[in-house]
């Protein structure tokens, strides 16, 4: 009996029609999971933006998706996704107490260590360019400046 080589059912994987066709088969069939899509959400991440964060990670995970958001941002030229700050603006955790088993996360961990529940809003902070805090600090002086030379002009109005 002469053994018969089986063709494969798929083309090459290095074949780039394939990598498309799986690429678009993948996204029809992956949903986003609500849970995850939910608890991204909480964090401050764009809606459509974790949709696709979770479709290219396959909902395996939401540290997973973060890592995804991170990517897919730094290739749309925005450092932070989760918010509405300019670019050049970058967001750490910081160590928080989780919601679910209050296990203390130390700095860095987007979901808790023991139970993976998404870190809090609030354990995201900001961080700002020198550039940023200065033009922030001068604004906050000018509107100051303002406000002093308003109390004067009513102050010298009632006189």
């Amino acid at each position: 009996m002469e053994e018969t080589k089986e063709e494969p059912l798929l083309p090459k994987p290095d074949d780039k029609a394939t990598a498309e066709a799986k690429k678009a088969f993948t996204e029809a069939v992956i949903e986003p999971s609500p849970d995850f899509l939910f608890q991204l959400q909480a964090m401050g991440f764009p809606q459509e933006l974790c949709k696709k964060a979770l479709v290219k990670v396959l909902n395996t995970s939401v540290a997973a998706a973060v890592d995804a958001l991170m990517e897919l941002s730094e290739k749309e030229g925005k450092t932070n996704p989760a918010s509405s700050e300019p670019a050049g603006t970058t967001v750490q955790v910081v160590s928080y107490e989780c919601t679910m088993c209050t296990f203390k996360n130390p700095d860095g961990k987007a979901v808790c260590e023991i139970c993976g529940t998404a870190a809090p809003q609030t354990a995201y902070v900001f961080l700002k360019t020198e550039a940023q805090v200065k033009a922030e600090e001068e604004a906050a002086a000018k509107a100051l400046l303002e406000a002093e030379e308003e109390k004067i002009k009513a102050e010298n109005e009632r006189i």
